[in-house]
């Protein structure tokens, strides 16, 4: 083999190296967020239902409850995609495939879902994250003399970044297969 080969093996290996932690670190980040949130459910429904109090950070309302859930939805679909990412890439799976073409624009989908129920939340709520506490979650406020809806401009930024990678995947796969044609 050339010493250029080599190094392109080289490169590889560390990228599947590379890849199989990464995937590793949000396969497990996927459960403990999966494993969060319906502990944090259970909590709050058994301390709604029957006013019990367990000594942390629960819910009494069935709005924020629903709305924590749905965020806490979206963090573990992202998770879990990026996991499937980058486990493919090391098993040896190229990148640059229609799948993962797909999961990036599946990415920007979620994320501009998620940019939309922070719109809807933000005339009536207010996006809170303490960080001595660990507080995370949304607290409602009266805007009733100066109503605002916020818009995460830079989740808007990110969705269209994962749009543009997914456009870039497919044309890359459909130069590949029309360069294997030619060939």
């Amino acid at each position: 083999m050339s010493e250029e080969g080599q190094r392109v093996e080289a490169s590889l290996d560390r990228i599947r190296k590379f890849s199989k932690v990464v995937g590793a670190i949000l396969r497990v980040s996927f459960v403990l967020v999966l494993l969060y949130w319906l502990a944090f459910t259970a909590l709050s429904i058994v301390s709604m239902t029957f006013s019990v109090d367990f000594g942390i950070e629960t819910t009494e309302s069935i709005y924020v409850l629903l709305v924590l859930l749905g965020i806490g939805f979206i963090m573990a679909i992202l998770l879990k995609i990026g996991s499937d990412v980058f486990k493919d890439v090391a098993l040896g799976e190229s990148p640059f495939t229609l799948v993962q073409a797909r999961r990036f624009k599946a990415v920007s989908l979620i994320v501009l879902v998620y940019v939309l129920l922070e719109a809807l939340l933000s005339p009536g709520c207010m996006a809170l994250l303490q960080m001595s506490g660990i507080d995370v979650g949304y607290v409602f406020v009266d805007y009733a003399s100066s109503p605002s809806i916020s818009i995460n401009i830079g989740a808007l930024l990110v969705a269209a970044v994962f749009f543009s990678l997914s456009l870039v995947f497919e044309y890359g796969l459909l130069m590949q297969e029309l360069s294997d044609e030619t060939l």
